[in-house]
């Protein structure tokens, strides 16, 4: 079972194709050393939602893409109770997130959020 939740999260934790692009258009961006990320907070009582980026600039592998996923999907899992209703993160990676493990992206995003916490 822990395999299968690092591969894909519950739909109710993926944001869908029209909350990317409305994060993408109004959303704020905070960036770390090896994470960026932009976010929305609703006012919904649902949720709070992820997507990740990797693009192919950060990596033509897709074996090394898949890997920097898989970490920061962990790492979302292990602080998924801090995340308050509403919302919507859409997480940001560069160049040096190919060298990203669970705990040093649970700890680049747990600064961001407390940032995002604190702005509100």
């Amino acid at each position: 079972m822990q395999s299968k939740l690092l591969s894909m999260y519950p739909k109710t934790y993926r944001a869908s194709r029209t909350e990317i692009a409305l994060v993408k258009k109004i959303g704020s961006l905070l960036k770390g050393q090896y994470l960026g990320v932009s976010y929305l907070q609703t006012d919904k009582k649902v949720n709070p939602k992820f997507a990740i980026i990797v693009s192919t600039k950060v990596s033509p592998k897709a074996v090394e893409r898949n890997k920097i996923k898989r970490a920061i999907r962990k790492a979302l899992f292990n602080m998924l109770a801090d995340f308050k209703d509403g919302l919507i993160l859409l997480i940001l990676t560069n160049k040096k997130s190919l060298e990203i493990t669970p705990s040093i992206a649970e700890c680049e995003i747990r600064e961001i959020v407390d940032k995002i916490y604190l702005h509100k």
